[in-house]
């Protein structure tokens, strides 16, 4: 038997002696024991602790010892006798930390089936927001005496409106996304729901997104109650000690620009340092993955030139006999300088950049998946995922080739655009297209895209 399953035996007051808890067992109760965490009352998870950083042999040892505790507080709640619960408190904290015994209970209601139909469109609502990348219409789903509360580590902190608009730029530096999943109402008119957050840290270290309860309650439209309680986010501490860890030797000069040590490591949450964050854990994520540290800034100045949308530039970084190669709908084929230049500038007129890169090695070069935007995507609100292959010597690009399908030969985005200019502008369609597949890659077609998109994109918004 395990030292983990003995653990967990001697946590039960009734221990069978003809049980064995294998580890494939404990996996799976440990499984299960996650998902009950929520029917811990709030003031036993936030029990004041002394913080105790991870020590520095790895994950393995740290997320073992996360398991145990986990495991032994969860088979005693499950083995006590029934008690009120008390819904938790959600917030990202402020410099000054309230002492864990100010926050307000709220009492316990059983739950209904599922939210009423109104608060479920409200909750959309607010998820919606959040992930709109939006700052101003982010906020405006707050009522300006919005009461905003924190708790985890065992301690509360509340926040200001000013404090979260810092807060959420840091978290769209940081590809922050926000899914709000197993609501059930409380007292009050309260939507409780867990919320998992996944960003560059959860991607980078490939850990399963962070999770808390966070408690929403509307008045008028707005958020007037906004409570979360950080329960699920010892993973996410574990990743960011040992990211933290390899940044102070691996940049020295800008370690305590992005995280801050003090009883727990925690970042500082400004959009500039959300930037530097974002740069170092791809850097970070690619070095683990075998990457090394020059092909990783030839990929990054490669992808500033392209986002950059100087035709020149982006043209004279390849080599004389550099092949550019693209996954059109006929499959893979190179193409010209000429075909090149002039798709080019047509998709730096229409805005398009590439953003969260992320790379592993391949042949004498790199394979990246990275996300495309430009005024359609901007427009419905989301990213394409593109993949491509780079070889790059002495400064030069010999090798640059898609090998995903590029989205104007999809239906994801590009068809429904096509119908709707087809009946909305049917003028504009020959200038815009030049089949069923593919744009027309010319200055006129670049300025009609920019115009119809955001046409299209307040079309789809006042639906």
């Amino acid at each position: 038997m395990s030292e983990i399953a003995e653990l967990m035996r001697s946590a039960n007051p009734v221990p069978d002696p003809d049980s064995a808890i294998s580890d494939q067992q404990f996996d799976a109760l440990l499984l299960l024991t996650r998902a009950r965490s929520t029917d811990v009352e709030v003031k036993e998870v936030l029990a004041p602790m002394e913080p105790k950083k991870p020590g520095r042999r790895g994950w393995g040892v740290a997320a073992v010892a996360f398991a145990v505790v986990i495991a032994v507080v969860s088979v005693a709640v499950l083995l006590a006798p029934a008690r009120e619960e008390t819904p938790p408190v959600t917030s990202p904290p402020t410099t000054q930390a309230a002492p864990p015994t100010s926050a307000a209970e709220e009492p316990f209601v059983e739950p209904e089936a599922e939210l009423t139909d109104e608060l479920r469109s409200l909750v959309d609502a607010y998820e919606a927001a959040f992930n709109s990348g939006d700052v101003d219409r982010y906020i405006a789903m707050y009522a300006s005496t919005v009461q905003r509360e924190a708790s985890g580590l065992g301690a509360i902190w509340t926040s200001s409106l000013e404090d979260e608009v810092r807060f959420y730029e840091f978290a769209q530096e940081m590809g922050t996304s926000l899914e709000l999943i197993e609501c059930e109402p409380r007292d009050g008119g309260l939507a409780s729901c867990r919320a998992l957050r996944r960003d560059d840290l959860t991607r980078a270290a490939g850990i399963e997104p962070a999770w808390s309860i966070l408690s929403l309650g509307f008045d008028d439209g707005q958020v007037t109650t906004w409570r979360e309680a950080m329960v699920g986010y010892a993973f996410y501490e574990i990743a960011l000690e040992e990211f933290a860890s390899w940044l102070d030797e691996a940049h020295p000069e800008a370690g305590g620009a992005v995280v801050v040590s003090t009883a727990v490591t925690d970042w500082i949450m400004t959009a500039e340092n959300g930037r530097l964050a974002h740069r170092y854990l791809l850097e970070w994520e690619s070095l683990n993955a075998g990457v090394s540290p020059e092909q990783l800034a030839d990929v990054g100045a490669f992808v500033d030139v392209f986002n950059g949308g100087d035709v020149d530039v982006y043209m004279d970084q390849y080599a004389s006999d550099g092949v550019i190669r693209e996954f059109g709908p006929a499959g893979p084929g190179d193409i010209s300088a000429e075909r090149a230049r002039t798709q080019y500038a047509w998709m730096a007129g229409v805005g398009t950049t590439i953003g969260d890169v992320t790379c592993t090695p391949k042949d004498e070069g790199v394979r990246c998946v990275g996300a495309l935007s430009d005024a359609l995507h901007d427009a419905i609100g989301t990213s394409w995922p593109i993949t491509f292959e780079l070889e790059i010597s002495d400064g030069a690009v010999k090798r640059f080739e898609t090998v995903s399908t590029p989205y104007w030969a999809t239906v994801t985005a590009f068809a429904p655009f096509l119908d709707w200019i087809t009946t909305n502008h049917p003028d504009d369609e020959a200038a815009m297209f030049a089949a069923s597949t593919e744009p027309r890659f010319t200055a006129e077609s670049a300025e009609l895209w920019i115009l119809r998109t955001a046409e299209y994109g307040r079309a789809i918004d006042s639906r």
